[in-house]
């Protein structure tokens, strides 16, 4: 069968943390690349690889992680095919630097493991997507796919705890994002949609971290990150209203104003009198 590959919109230099596409009839010869690491999601039928000189039987439902510098190559047995995803080195590091355990499986240079039936049937849900959606709309779909396989490598490697391990660290996941406000325009549900976990399981190891449901903590940020913005930028209260995920204006204000019992104009007015717009970090205690 002759190889093909299929390329997708999130293959663009401008986005050069992640190159993700499809790869069919599989047939690699032995290389390495000194750049990236590499992850390949096995989708369709068997093959052989090989890794740093050692034989793998791979087959739909495995995963190889490698690290830069690792020899491989791959024959397709049949018909059989593969998701690659490269990840820039500098990137993939900082992932990892948090899960130490996971570096020091890489020591040797690759992991090869079976993803659980949840997981990849997410994987494969997401792959077809990715084609089809917009380039940054690509881009947060291969983050998902990569952190679904490194959960999944978490609970390979942690045994028997590996189930809960999984759970949260998706849900402290989430958490990072929306405190660094890469959430700060979603909603719950599509908050949740983006992990391999069911909401009742999402929802429940989140309040026991956090103390707060997902809605009352995601409002809060929401919250704080538009006080931020009517502070720090010259946007209208629409835009910012529509920046944090508020789907009228009208309902943000009602929010806002049942958090901090003032009003955005009258917070951004108050900031103008006092001569302090567009000044960060201010904290209102009474207008």
């Amino acid at each position: 069968m002759a190889i093909t590959r299929k390329y997708n919109v999130a293959e663009r230099s401008d986005y050069a943390d992640i190159n993700c596409h499809l790869w069919q009839g599989t047939n690699v010869k032995s290389h390495a690349h000194d750049d990236y690491f590499e992850i390949n999601v096995f989708t369709e039928g068997e093959a052989i690889t090989r890794l740093n000189n050692q034989e793998f039987s791979v087959k739909r439902g495995d995963v190889i992680i490698m690290a830069p510098l690792t020899f491989h190559e791959i024959n397709s047995v049949g018909i059989s095919a593969h998701y690659n995803i490269a990840i820039r080195a500098e990137y993939f590091t900082a992932i990892l630097s948090s899960k130490p355990f996971l570096q020091n499986e890489l020591k040797d240079g690759f992991m090869v493991f079976s993803l659980s039936s949840p997981t990849l049937a997410f994987i494969l849900s997401k792959i077809p997507l990715v084609d089809n959606e917009q380039t940054s709309s690509s881009i947060t779909l291969c983050e998902a796919i990569i952190y679904a396989v490194l959960s999944d490598a978490i609970q390979h490697v942690s045994g028997e705890n590996g189930n809960k391990n999984k759970i949260t660290y998706y849900v402290k996941d989430a958490i990072s994002k929306i405190d660094n406000g890469k959430y700060v325009d979603k909603t719950v549900s599509q908050i949740i949609i983006t992990y391999p976990v069911s909401p009742p399981s999402f929802i429940f190891y989140f309040k026991k971290i956090t103390n707060k449901t997902p809605k009352d903590y995601l409002t809060e940020k929401k919250l704080t990150h538009a006080k931020n913005l009517l502070l720090t930028t010259s946007m209208s209260i629409l835009e910012i209203s529509l920046a944090v995920g508020f789907e009228s204006m009208s309902h943000f204000i009602k929010v806002f104003k049942s958090k901090y019992d003032f009003t955005p104009l009258a917070l951004r007015k108050n900031a103008e009198k006092n001569g302090k717009i567009f000044a960060k970090d201010i904290i209102v205690t009474s207008i």
